[in-house]
């Protein structure tokens, strides 16, 4: 695991700002190295840590819906929807995903997404760990911080959200 605390951005800047206290982490990126599992492996982590963003959407209206699973998990949508108050939730595409959060698939932060007043819901998982590893809002780096600061930073609403992948 490569510790790199030169690593600068608009997610580092609003841990530093909160006084939160955290390690960048660096991998290579490419498109080999890319599922949170990966990542996990890449950076020597356990992989139920290694926290993965995605986006979903209400189909209807297009209202995003920010969700943290563990790497290894597949999100469970009926619970995202059902969470939302909402009929139904869609994965977003890669390429919407991209033009609402402004960060490319494979680093999209939860803390990027400060802005944009939107739902983030986060696995009940994240709470069974003293710290999580989130993206730091550009791919080939990763974020480490206490569960409670992430928490606190975020304020999401907490529910099972992760399915186990197939095997």
């Amino acid at each position: 695991m490569a510790l790199k605390q030169r690593f600068r951005n608009n997610v580092t800047r609003i841990l530093e700002g909160a006084g939160v206290s955290f390690n960048v982490l660096e991998y290579t990126w490419s498109e080999e190295v890319h599922s949170a599992v990966q990542v996990a492996q890449a950076l020597e982590m356990p992989p139920a840590c290694v926290f993965k963003t995605l986006v979903a959407e209400e189909p209807s209206d297009g209202t995003k819906l920010v969700c943290l699973i563990p790497g290894p998990a597949e999100l469970d949508l009926k619970a995202v929807a059902r969470l939302a108050g909402v009929k139904k939730a869609a994965m977003a595409t890669r390429t919407e995903a991209q033009r609402w959060s402004g960060m490319e698939p494979g680093g999209i932060s939860p803390l990027g997404l400060h802005r944009k007043r939107c739902r983030i819901f986060l696995d009940v998982s994240a709470l069974d760990h003293d710290r999580v590893v989130v993206s730091a809002g550009a791919r080939g780096w990763q974020v480490c911080m206490a569960t409670c600061d992430l928490v606190d930073l975020l304020v999401p609403d907490i529910a099972p959200l992760a399915r186990s992948a197939p095997r």
